[in-house]
């Protein structure tokens, strides 16, 4: 028994809420099978060669060195397909996986359950028992290793308890018939055993994952933090490697902010900001991430934004949403924002230095007549870089005493008029 396993593409994106809980449970699912593959694919070969050795002497060991021939290429191919894949583990498998891997597992299922039909009627008593030990362990074998994934689990071992069941049973010997029946209760109580751990894993993961949003999350708006910010940022750069998707970051906080909490207190502060939140995902597509970096202060990402254009439409509507009134426990409250915008990756080829690039375009926003949105230039920053280190070499120069005089002229008071210390003569 085997499985071909496919990691998602490198352009798969987790999904939000439930979506991504699935993702997460296929891709558990996923995992615990090819944890015990390379075994799994060992022991399909040694259980062929083993009824190759107990058939040799029988009339059927060409049907037999055939039978077995082909699970050895069917496993020899999957091993290879699983070279690249055999040390990944995935964190979001796709429905297509998982539906491969159960019709994988029907055909290996139908493959192991046409032995004792093929071999069981015609064997020696020996050969009979160890055809019956083949499918036993087979069928133990494969609960085990698909049991993370119960449909695939019965597709493998449905059609080998029935063949043998059949095959078994119509011997006519009354211990074989005993036989079958055990080999059925103990199949029903191996797909009870699976349907438990199979939900087991899914109540695991759907636990961890809510965990992990939490910490994701900030507790006020409920939108992203600054840990998934910065998670969602390097997302981009990534793509942005791989695909050349290039993107923006909005930095923006709000005006008067400190006001409102002062006039109305911190509950409406605190209500203000949520009700922010909201208007900031409704200004957004769904492919663009807004988060509460802290205060009042967000940041968003602007996913496949070529240029600016895109970017600051983005920002006139949030500028446009938030100037509306937003009615709080009955009261007015006015306020509005200043945006700050950085492209990646002419302004910043990393996240921290793409979102102080925002920030200082916010800078300037706040500071400049009329800075309502302000793309980022370097030419300020370039500015102010050059002022603080001729700043920093005055400093140093003086303490170190490398000032000297070249020049003092001697000025009079009463005719205002100067002459130098020093007579030049022509010579």
């Amino acid at each position: 028994m085997s499985l071909k396993l496919r990691d998602p593409g490198p352009g798969a994106h987790p999904a939000p809420g439930s979506l991504h809980s699935r993702l997460r449970v296929r891709a558990e699912q996923i995992n615990n099978i090819k944890r015990y593959l390379t075994w799994i694919l060992v022991a399909n070969v040694c259980n062929a060669l083993v009824l190759v050795a107990a058939l040799w002497t029988s009339t059927s060991r060409h049907l037999a060195v055939a039978w077995a021939t082909a699970v050895v290429v069917v496993c020899l191919y999957y091993a290879i397909r699983q070279r690249h894949t055999a040390d990944t583990r995935p964190a979001h498998v796709s429905a297509h996986t998982v539906t491969r891997a159960k019709r994988n597992s029907l055909f290996l299922g139908g493959l192991w359950a046409s032995l004792p039909l093929m071999f069981f009627k015609d064997a020696s008593p020996g050969g009979q028992v160890i055809i019956a030990c083949l499918c036993a362990g087979m069928l133990g074998g494969g609960a085990f290793a698909l049991a993370s994934i119960p449909a695939a689990a019965i597709a493998f071992t449905a059609p080998i308890v029935v063949t043998s069941a059949i095959s078994i049973g119509r011997s006519g010997d009354t211990a074989y018939v005993l036989v079958a029946v055990l080999m059925i209760s103990y199949i029903s109580v191996l797909w009870r055993r699976i349907y438990v751990y199979a939900s087991q894993i899914v109540k695991r993961v759907a636990e961890h994952v809510n965990a992990e949003r939490r910490v994701r999350r900030d507790e006020l708006t409920c939108l992203p933090n600054r840990l998934a910010f910065f998670e969602e940022l390097e997302s981009a750069f990534s793509r942005l490697t791989r695909l050349r998707e290039k993107f923006a970051v909005l930095y923006l906080d709000l005006n008067d902010f400190k006001m409102v909490n002062d006039r109305f207190g911190h509950a409406v502060g605190d209500k203000l900001l949520v009700d922010v939140g909201c208007r900031l995902k409704e200004c957004l597509r769904e492919m663009d991430l807004v988060a509460r970096l802290g205060g009042d202060e967000f940041a968003i990402v602007v996913a496949n934004a070529p240029g600016s254009a895109i970017a600051t439409a983005v920002a006139a509507r949030i500028i446009s949403s938030l100037d509306r009134c937003f009615v709080i426990g009955g009261r007015e409250v006015y306020t509005g924002a200043c945006v700050g915008i950085a492209l990646a990756p002419e302004d910043g080829d990393n996240p921290e230095v793409l979102l102080k690039s925002a920030d200082e375009a916010l800078y300037d926003a706040k500071h400049r007549p009329g800075g309502v949105i302000q793309l980022f230039d370097a030419g300020p920053r370039d500015a102010a870089r050059q002022r603080r280190i001729l700043e920093r070499d005055l400093r140093n120069a003086f303490h170190r005493g490398e000032f000297f005089l070249v020049f003092q002229p001697i000025l009079n008071l009463r005719t205002k008029t100067s002459r130098s210390p020093f007579k030049f003569e022509r010579t």
